[in-house]
């Protein structure tokens, strides 16, 4: 075989072609004969020098591999962030949106869209861990990957369905995008395979990181489109520019790049690489994960299930919390909450990066304990204890709220005082008027204030200060990140002896996926039937509970031992 200045090798998984030695040729790999760049060959005189030649053939293969697998994780790490830009970006604006193309839009309903999400990436996660186990990642990567594609195209021409079927074709949208974002399993997988031990946790922190990164990226993303309001429609094309469909217009564009990245900088690996790291291989591996450590592994699963569960459930609950309980306009809804989405995921990902230095003087298992024990707590500051109540919206808009036919409005009972027809242009006292649409007839078609045809709780309930959830807020983006390091890290810790990480890792993304879709249903029903008084007290006994398991149990977390 003769190669002027590479080397093609069979691996596994298909061929490599790597660069050897720049500017000489491999006569013979297996004499070890080299010509090099003057033309000379140097043939070797002895079993040592042959030794010497296929050390440096070695070592340089080994080099290029190494530098076509940074390049793979760092596409990767790519892949990661969009899926977080794409799960986040539309959060904030969802609902409003739901109520633009459908006004008799239930708050339910916003539950399921945000739900589907995740249930998409529920079945997609451990169905894709397990294939990856047969098939090459390449065609697995760039399904996944035109998948977002396509779920963000629908979602941004949703505008095109009739009223009754656009809420059903949002569901439908978001089920494919969470289904390609099922691709995190595939990232962690292979991420598993292509690290040693000593670099797996620096890899999977790049991976959680270019999530965090994308939480804040979204939030962005939705706040610089939000003066488009309503936006534009060209009616030749079909294509309506709002702050609704920018975002998702973006992430279909920056998505389809990626494919194209993908195909250039992705390094394919073997089954048997992917189901075995070569470190590990070494010892002697197993497939199930020792008795003693079974329970490490539930309450990993369960935990991430906890932290994410709270996690989208503050997420969900906020654009309807808010504009019940401070009777803001939609466009003020979208930009006051994609601002504090952005700072809470900045917070995020400076405690992210402090994470890696509080483990070096701290336990992770204690670690874990105390950010569960704040978890629970920072939904204490979302009960309601003021001595205030939400302003009640006006049937309609119209400011003759007396003539509503709706038998909850009782002018008599409850006060004019009580009821509002214009969006309140205030936060803390100072006047923000200049944010939103100044556009009469868009208030007009807008809900304004907490709806008692909706929310029968909004008449009696008290209300939820601005800086009670700012605090809550805080208090969430500050503990959030650390139970997120520390469980995957001891997650991956315990799997580590096991040969079939993909089928673990698929699972642990299913939890992730399960409570992001039972979190924004459970959130939406209970919200709009009882309000913030019972809704946050179950949320905040429930992680507490979590609590008291975590503490019990503390010792059992840890690596697994290797079982022969």
């Amino acid at each position: 075989m003769e190669n002027s200045g590479s080397l093609s090798g069979n691996s596994s998984s298909g061929v490599v072609t790597v660069n050897v030695i720049q500017g000489a040729q491999v006569d013979d790999v297996n004499n070890n004969s080299l010509t090099l760049a003057n033309g000379q060959t140097k043939h070797p005189a002895n079993r040592d020098s042959r030794g010497s030649t296929q050390d440096i053939l070695s070592s340089q293969l080994e080099l290029s591999q190494n530098t076509r697998t940074k390049r793979s994780l760092y596409t990767l790490y790519l892949t990661s962030l969009m899926g977080a830009i794409g799960y986040s970006s539309c959060m904030t604006s969802a609902y409003p949106y739901l109520l633009s193309l459908n006004p008799n839009t239930t708050t339910a309903l916003y539950g399921w869209v945000i739900a589907m999400y995740s249930i998409g990436q529920l079945i997609a996660s451990p169905l894709l861990g397990y294939i990856s186990q047969y098939f090459l990642y390449r065609p697995l990567f760039i399904f996944t990957i035109f998948l977002m594609v396509l779920g963000n195209v629908i979602y941004a021409y949703l505008s095109l369905f009739p009223e009754d079927l656009a809420g059903y074709m949002m569901l439908l949208a978001r089920f494919i995008l969470g289904f390609g974002a099922g691709n995190m399993t595939l990232i962690r997988t292979y991420a598993s395979a292509v690290t040693s031990y000593e670099d797996r946790p620096v890899t999977m922190a790049w991976v959680t990181g270019t999530q965090a990164l994308g939480f804040v990226i979204g939030p962005v993303i939705q706040t610089a489109f939000t003066p488009l309001d309503t936006g534009v429609t060209f009616d030749a094309i079909q294509l309506q520019i709002s702050m609704y469909t920018m975002p998702a217009f973006l992430a279909a564009l920056i998505n389809a790049v990626n494919m194209v990245v993908f195909n250039v900088n992705f390094r394919e690996i073997g089954r048997s690489q992917s189901q075995m790291n070569p470190e590990v291989a070494t010892t002697t591996a197993s497939s199930i994960i020792p008795s003693k450590n079974f329970i490490s592994v539930v309450l990993c699963n369960v935990l991430w299930f906890t932290f994410l569960f709270d996690f989208s459930f503050f997420e969900t609950i906020m654009t309807p919390l808010v504009q019940a309980e401070y009777a803001w306009s939609y466009s003020k809804t979208v930009f006051y909450n994609g601002i504090l989405l952005f700072s809470n995921a900045v917070m995020s990902s400076l405690v992210y990066v402090s994470t890696r230095l509080l483990t070096k003087h701290f336990k992770e298992r204690h670690l874990l304990a105390v950010s569960t024990l704040l978890l629970a707590l920072s939904f204490v500051f979302l009960i309601p204890f003021s001595s205030e109540y939400p302003q009640l919206a006006c049937p309609n808009n119209s400011t003759e709220c007396g003539n509503s036919t709706s038998e909850y409005l009782n002018m008599t009972r409850w006060g004019s005082e009580r009821y509002v027809s214009e969006p309140d242009t205030t936060i803390l006292g100072l006047d923000l008027s200049f944010v939103g649409s100044s556009d009469e007839n868009t208030y007009n078609s807008e809900i304004i204030g907490c709806n008692l045809d909706v929310y029968e709780w909004c008449a009696e309930q008290h209300k939820i200060l601005f800086v009670q959830f700012v605090l809550c807020a805080c208090t969430l983006s500050l503990t959030y990140p650390i139970g997120i390091v520390t469980t995957t890290s001891l997650f991956s810790q315990t799997i580590e002896t096991s040969s079939k990480q993909g089928i673990y890792q698929g699972i642990l993304t299913a939890s992730g996926s399960l409570s992001r879709a039972l979190g924004p249903v459970f959130v939406s029903n209970v919200f709009e039937k009882h309000g913030p008084a019972v809704v946050f007290p179950c949320i905040t006994g429930m992680t507490f509970f979590i609590f008291c398991l975590v503490c019990i149990f503390n010792k059992r977390f840890g690596p697994a031992a290797i079982v022969t």
